[in-house]
């Protein structure tokens, strides 16, 4: 749609910043909602990377990993963070989640063998905000620059 809005002459370059603005953003909304998540158990702690927040999570901290509809970490306390790397799915409750399943099983093994250590500490969460304004950056350069230009020289 770009690259057709490019090609018509009677829009100027203001118009075309404009559009490609728009669609930019769409892309980066959709990139935050479906890249940038992991699990990642490290010795100190398990990281969660979700697209708005990322979560250090000491071993200690770890009660138990729930893996019934999507993959949720429920810490001592009432506190859950869900993992949006393993979403919850129809095809998933109709199968058991065998991903979810691993990577809890994996996790699970890891905490075991780090829960000796005593880790304390505190969830420590923050939102990155390199990667994603990086991504944004990329996009809308992309989408502002480089479609209406080629599609110009064409």
């Amino acid at each position: 749609m770009m690259l057709m809005f490019s090609l018509n002459p009677a829009n100027d370059w203001g118009e075309l910043v404009g559009v490609a603005s728009f669609f930019a953003i769409i892309c980066y909304l959709v990139s935050l909602t479906s890249m940038f998540s992991l699990v990642k158990p490290r010795r100190e702690a398990l990281l969660v990377v979700n697209p708005g927040a990322e979560f250090t999570v000491p071993w200690s901290r770890i009660r138990s990993i729930d893996t019934q509809n999507g993959f949720v970490i429920k810490l001592a306390g009432s506190e859950e963070i869900a993992c949006h790397a393993f979403q919850g799915s129809f095809l998933g409750r109709l199968f058991g989640n065998a991903s979810a399943k691993r990577a809890s099983g994996a996790i699970e093994k890891c905490r075991i063998g780090r829960g000796s250590r005593e880790s304390s500490g505190e969830v420590e969460s923050k939102v990155p905000w390199m990667r994603p304004l990086s991504w944004l950056a990329l996009i809308w350069s992309a989408f502002a620059i480089a479609v209406p230009a080629v599609a110009r020289l064409l």
